[in-house]
Order: C-alpha cells, then sequence, then structure tokens
C-alpha cells in the first residue's frame, strides 16, 4: 500500500515547496525570526528548497528500490 502512495506524497512535497517559495513563511514566525525583510526571504526559500529536496530524495530512493513512481 505505501508503494502506492508514494508517488502522491512526493508530488504533495513539491506542491509544498512552491507553496513555501510563493507565500513564504507565517506571519509570526516571521516576527519571532527577525525584523529584515532579506532574512525572511532566504529563510523562506530555504525552508522551501528543503521541501523539494526531501521529495527528490525520496524519489531516487524510490527508483533504486524499484517501487512505484
Amino acid at each position: 500500500m505505501m508503494s502506492e502512495l508514494q508517488p502522491l506524497i512526493r508530488i504533495a512535497l513539491y506542491i509544498g515547496a512552491g507553496y513555501l517559495a510563493k507565500a513564504g513563511l507565517p506571519p509570526e514566525l516571521v516576527h519571532l525570526i527577525s525584523n529584515d525583510p532579506g532574512m525572511i526571504d532566504l529563510i523562506g526559500q530555504a525552508a522551501a528548497g528543503l521541501v523539494a529536496l526531501v521529495g527528490l530524495v525520496w524519489w531516487r530512493i524510490a527508483k533504486r528500490m524499484r517501487w512505484t513512481t
């Protein structure tokens, strides 16, 4: 069952990364981190990149294990 859900989970991770890249971080978290707009954008892009990286690594593992991709 898990192998059937993996492509959907990977796609959801990419959608989440796109959302983070577009919308940025929640305002409450932004206020806690910094008031510098450049730093806020950097952290938001890093979070989006991390989510995309997780999806990519998951895909590579699935290909090696011959799971459904």
